[in-house]
C-alpha cells in the first residue's frame, strides 16, 4: 500500500466509534496510508472535540465512523468544528433518516461502515492532492506581481 502526504503537510483526525469488528480492516486500508506523524488518532468525542479546537482551521481533514445512530447524534454538539474540517463519515447504514442528519455535518464524503474502505482511500488521497494553498502564499504571490 502507498503511503500518502509526500512532503505534504496536513494533518488526518480520525476517530471511530462503536466500530470494533471492521476496526483492523480499515486500520490496515485506510489509517495506514497517513504516516503517524500526520495523523491524529481521537478516542473520544471530548478528545475530538479538544483537537478540532487546536488545529488549523483549512488545513485537516477530519474521518469519522459513527458505528450507531447515538454516535452521530452525539458528533451534532461539535457540528461547527466539524464544518471547519473536510470530514469524510461513515455511517451504521445508509437509512434516509440518518443520511438526513449526517448533512447537516455537511461532508465532503458520505458512505456506510458496511461498504468496502478501499474508497476511502481514494478520497482521501484526492483531498490531500488537492489541499487548499496557503491563503498567505497566495496573498505574497499576488503583491509581488
Amino acid at each position: 500500500m502507498r503511503k500518502l502526504l509526500k512532503g505534504k503537510h496536513m494533518d488526518v483526525i480520525f476517530y471511530l466509534s462503536n466500530f470494533d469488528k471492521k476496526q483492523m480492516l480499515f486500520e490496515k486500508q485506510v489509517i495506514s496510508l497517513i504516516p503517524g506523524n500526520h495523523r491524529i488518532i481521537c478516542n473520544s468525542l471530548n478528545e475530538l472535540s479538544s483537537v478540532l479546537t487546536r488545529t488549523l482551521e483549512g488545513q485537516r481533514i477530519c474521518v469519522v465512523v459513527a458505528g450507531k445512530k447515538q454516535d452521530l447524534l452525539d458528533l451534532i454538539s461539535i457540528r461547527e468544528l466539524l464544518r471547519k474540517s473536510k470530514l469524510i463519515l461513515l455511517l451504521p447504514d445508509t437509512s434516509r433518516e440518518l443520511v438526513e442528519i449526517a448533512h447537516t455535518l455537511y461532508p465532503r464524503y458520505l458512505d456506510s461502515i458496511r461498504s468496502s474502505f478501499s474508497n476511502i482511500g481514494s478520497v482521501l488521497s484526492k483531498m490531500l492532492d488537492n489541499r487548499s494553498i496557503d491563503p498567505s502564499v497566495e496573498y505574497h504571490k499576488a503583491i509581488q506581481a
